[in-house]
């Protein structure tokens, strides 16, 4: 089974999704985006590999800005 790591078009956060999947929520805002018009950064084997691509994703992230990488749904306007 294959995963999918893609950014949440509503806060850009990273989240994985099984590939074939139709809509994926995202952890961060709960928006629910649609799997074909989600932009792919990355594509993992298990759920393992996911979670360290996206764990990478954030460590790069809040190290090159020095914040908090990605905003939830309540820090959203």
């Amino acid at each position: 089974m294959s995963y999918i790591i893609a950014l949440c078009s509503r806060c850009k956060a990273p989240a994985y999704f099984k590939e074939g999947k139709k809509t994926w929520k995202c952890p961060y805002c709960s928006y629910v985006n649609e799997a074909d018009k989600s932009k792919a950064i990355n594509r993992a084997t298990s759920i393992k590999d996911a979670i360290t691509i996206i764990q990478e994703l954030k460590k790069a992230k809040s190290t090159s800005s020095g914040q908090e990488p990605f905003k939830r749904a309540s820090e959203l306007s």
